[in-house]
């Protein structure tokens, strides 16, 4: 029996990111049952796996906790080459329009996120932890968890020897990723690499490797390459051109991050 754990990142701007905040700046927090990301694509080695265990971080609003609420994830796969039909819309009634999921499901988890303490973590003071693997009293959830779900997949040209499995989320809660980290002082520079921020730490909002968009521009601005609690540098000179004004609400396309622990026989 080999182990191994696989972090999937999924990008909430993927569709528009007047899917994650107000173009005036407004949060526009999610409900139960709403899209929070599509099927995100992530590779196994090939052959039966189990998924034993899952533990998501995710960004609360401006750099907080997150609000209560469950999280549900679902799993598919490729069916004869062809992957699951989108799941809808972000920040909107998810699952309207996989049509084939039918067919390449795999089944779910539910991570709770009720109640601090079962399935959501206590300690974190910005952004929240969520796991399976818990120990309780049956009145505190029982333990410990596993998700036992058995997945397999189809081998990809793709990644030989390797199979791709795909992963969604809903909302049970009313979660929100607006950051309240804002530019200080606008940058015009077709060179600059790095943004002075104000409002929120920037470090409980921001890690490296994450991708950062305006709060009115879809285009992202690039990913982060090191970030401090009043500034953030990239990786590349800020794409496009764009230009950041004054204010500018710097958003994060991947305030949650997956970790998925799996056995292979």
């Amino acid at each position: 029996m080999k182990y191994f754990n696989i972090r999937v990142k999924p990008n909430l701007a993927a569709g528009g990111v007047d899917k994650l905040i107000g173009s005036n700046k407004t949060n526009t927090p999610m409900v139960a049952g709403d899209l929070v990301f599509d099927w995100t694509e992530f590779y196994i080695p090939k052959g039966a796996s189990k998924l034993e265990n899952v533990a998501m971080y995710m960004n609360g609003i401006d750099g907080g906790t997150c609000a209560a609420g469950d999280f549900h994830l679902v799993f598919a796969r490729d069916i004869d080459g062809v992957a699951p039909a989108s799941a809808g819309t972000i920040n909107s009634p998810g699952m309207t329009t996989a049509t084939n999921l039918a067919n390449n499901f795999l089944g779910g988890v539910i991570l709770e996120g009720s109640t601090a303490g079962i399935g959501k973590m206590k300690g974190p003071s910005h952004g929240s932890l969520y796991g399976l693997t818990r120990g309780g009293n049956t009145t505190q959830g029982g333990g410990p968890i596993q998700a036992s779900l058995l997945v397999d997949g189809e081998e990809t040209s793709a990644r030989a020897g390797y199979q791709r499995i795909y992963v969604c989320g809903i909302a049970d809660g009313g979660f929100g990723f607006g950051t309240a980290v804002t530019a200080d002082g606008a940058v015009t520079s077709d060179t600059a690499t790095s943004i002075t921020t104000t409002g929120t730490n920037a470090m409980k909002v921001f890690q490296v490797g994450d991708t950062v968009h305006l709060h009115d521009v879809d285009a992202a601005l690039g990913t982060v390459k090191a970030v401090t609690a009043t500034s953030i540098e990239l990786n590349a000179v800020i794409a496009g051109g764009t230009d950041i004004a004054n204010t500018d609400e710097l958003i994060n396309a991947n305030p949650i991050k997956l970790l998925l622990g799996f056995s292979q026989a």
